[in-house]
Formats: C-alpha cells, structure tokens, sequence
C-alpha cells in the first residue's frame, strides 16, 4: 500500500502539470471534456517537416473564429509521457478513441496517421504533404541542430539526444538514406489507412503552399468550411511573408523552405536510391521523379 501511495505521490506534480498547461488536452484524456459546437471537427495530418506547425497556426487561428475547441494531442505527447497516437496499433489506440469526437473540435497535429478513430468518414480530413526527398533533408537539419528540445516533464528527451547525435555525427546522405524506411512506412500507413478509404480527405502540397500561398490558403479554409475575416486573413499573408527566410540558416527552424533543395544537398547517387525507394509514393502524389 505504501508503495503504491509514493507511486501516485510522484504522479500528483505531473498530473496537476498537465492540468494546468494542457487542459483540453488533459480533459479529453480523461473523459470530461464537452463541446457543443456543431461544425464538424477537423484531423489535420501531416508528415514531419511538412510545415505542420505553420499550417497548425491557421488552422487554430480560424477553429477558434467558429467556437471551435483546439487539441493538440501530439504536442503534449512531446512534452509528456502520453503516446504519439499515430504510433500506436490499432488494438493499443482503443482506450484512447473516446478523445475523438465528430463535432467542434479540431485536432491537429498528427505526424502519421492514427488507426481506429470511429466514423472516420464523417470528419473534415486534412493531409499536407511533402516530397519526401526534401522531407528527408529538412529532417537531417532539424535533427542535427534546429528542433527544440522536449521539455522536462517529457519521457522523450533521452531518445532525442540520442537521434540528435547520430544525425551530427553522420552525413547528410547516410542520414537520408537511413531514415528512408521509416519515412516511406509513414507515407504507406497514409495510403493503406486513409486514401485507401477515405475519398472525402484533402490532400495538400506544401509545394502549392509555397507556390501560390493565397491560393492555397484559400483552397484549404474552403475545404473546412472556415471562415476568416479579411483583416485576419491579410495578416496570415503578412505573417507567410515574415517567416520566410531571407537566408539559409541551419539552426533556424524555417531553414529554407524551397521545394527540390535535395537536389543542392544530396549526391546524385543518393537521390537515384531515394527515388526508387519512393517510386509509389511520388507516382502517386505526383512528384517527379526524373532527377
């Protein structure tokens, strides 16, 4: 009994942690969280690298203009000792399917799609996408000096000193080429769990995004039924133009931002094994796979 008195006794500072910085988050979890917004709730996923948290950004900034309630499930996962839940099989996912609910709620950022959310079909789905050659190289550089540290309460951090490390004591196209895999499985569990059955979902370029940013913000509210004021959404044009940057910077978290930078990066010889590896993935999104 003592025992387990000390175990719940170090659990209360993580507890009331969480409460007080995550409280959406946190009530969700534990059931009691209520929304009575009717705007069906919105599942922005996306792959790492794939400006998640600027389109995350908008996407909160407009939610909220509808009443809507913002969780941001994965970003507490990286502060804390909760899963990512697009990790998880879809037998381990059912005690957490109850934070999921088809109306008012926006939930973003996933970096992989999640496997068993019920009445898939009946939420606005997201998917921003990314060649994944260029995902590959961004990933080298946020790993190697950019990305920000999980914070102290995180069950994360050790394993990302570690991948920080192996990524800056090893090339750019040894990294690539390693972390390859792993990406390509996140881009098949998309294919298999959600295009594969989901013909309502929105797919997304982060190239268009860059391309034609107007268009492309316009496109994705109308796809979400949300929308803005002009003056908010002049000052997410204004906000698309500070950030972009002015100059390579490898520690900067918006390091370039320019589609087909692998191919300034990487040797040719390394890019020919991407693009078979991912010979499905840019015939079906798409992407060029000549060079």
């Amino acid at each position: 009994m003592r025992s387990k008195l000390r175990q719940i006794a170090k659990l209360i500072p993580f507890l009331n942690h969480a409460k007080r910085n995550h409280p959406v988050e946190y009530a969700l979890i534990r059931g009691n969280h209520q929304n009575d917004n009717q705007h069906p709730s919105i599942l922005h996923f996306s792959l790492n690298k794939s400006a998640t948290q600027y389109v995350k950004k908008i996407l909160h900034l407009a939610a909220v203009s509808k009443g809507m309630t913002v969780a941001h499930l994965n970003g507490y996962a990286f502060h804390s000792d909760f899963p990512y839940l697009d990790l998880l099989d879809k037998q381990a996912f059912q005690q957490y399917q109850h934070v999921f609910k088809p109306k008012g709620y926006l939930y973003s950022v996933f970096g992989g799609m999640i496997d068993g959310i019920p009445n898939l079909e009946t939420y606005k789905i997201v998917w921003m996408v990314r060649d994944p050659r260029d995902i590959l190289v961004s990933s080298y550089f946020s790993m190697a000096y950019s990305h920000p540290l999980p914070g102290k309460r995180s069950n994360k951090k050790e394993v990302f000193l570690e991948k920080r490390k192996y990524a800056q004591d090893i090339s750019i196209d040894e990294y690539v080429l390693a972390e390859s895999v792993e990406v390509k499985q996140v881009y098949d569990r998309y294919f298999n769990l959600l295009l594969d059955n989901i013909s309502t979902a929105y797919i997304t370029k982060y190239e268009d995004m860059v391309a034609n940013h107007e268009v492309w913000l316009d496109n994705l509210l109308a796809y979400c039924a949300l929308n803005i004021e002009p003056s908010v959404k002049q000052q997410l044009l204004n906000e698309n133009q500070r950030l972009k940057p002015k100059s390579e910077d490898v520690r900067n978290h918006n390091r370039k931002g320019q589609p087909g930078d692998y191919k300034e990066k990487l040797k040719s010889e390394t890019i020919a094994q991407l693009n078979s590896i991912f010979a499905d993935v840019l015939a079906r999104l798409k992407y060029d796979s000549r060079s």
